[in-house]
């Protein structure tokens, strides 16, 4: 296998509304993004989510290429795991069912459910932590330390071009 693996995120963005979930977790849009281990200037990615189909109420698949660059909306990324087949992981990815009849059903669980798709085919990924538990906690952790911070209101001094990035497998924070 490659030493330059392609890297999995869990990626928390800025959501409107009021968090329902017991661990407030919906308080942001959750997605994942599969980006290149060393990232240049004008890095670029997959992202994989579900969202809300634009002007209706029903939930819908999206896989968009990204910039991997901060933007207004996204917060926070964790990286959760090294990528031994991202074309095979992408059909993975497409295969998470979408639940249009389920007031309770949103972005977290589409993301739940794709980590424990992705955990079932142990030839995907390289090292990874991808026990939901795990990864929701550290994903929330890590957010709130960074708004405690004033990373997200301008009130402390961070490099605002770089998305904050917590690395789960080594247990550290590898851009602030």
């Amino acid at each position: 296998m490659p030493a330059d693996k392609a890297r999995l995120y869990v990626a928390l963005y800025v959501r409107g509304g009021v968090a329902k979930m017991p661990d407030n977790e919906d308080k942001y849009h959750w997605a994942l993004l599969v980006a290149p281990k060393n990232e240049d200037d004008d890095p670029t990615g997959t992202r994989y989510h579900a969202k809300n189909a634009p002007g209706q109420s029903t939930w819908i698949f999206e896989e968009k290429s990204t910039s991997m660059n901060a933007t207004n909306m996204i917060l926070v990324r964790v990286m959760i795991g090294k990528i031994n087949d991202p074309q095979a992981l992408a059909t993975k990815l497409r295969q998470v069912p979408i639940v249009n009849n389920d007031p309770g059903w949103n972005c977290v669980t589409w993301l739940r459910s794709a980590l424990a798709l992705i955990a079932q085919d142990v030839s995907l990924m390289g090292t990874s932590s991808l026990r939901w538990e795990a990864v929701k906690a550290t994903a929330l952790r890590y957010c709130e330390q960074k708004a405690a911070q004033g990373r997200f209101n301008g009130t402390s001094k961070f490099d605002t071009s770089k998305v904050p990035t917590f690395d789960l497998l080594q247990g550290k924070e590898t851009t602030k």
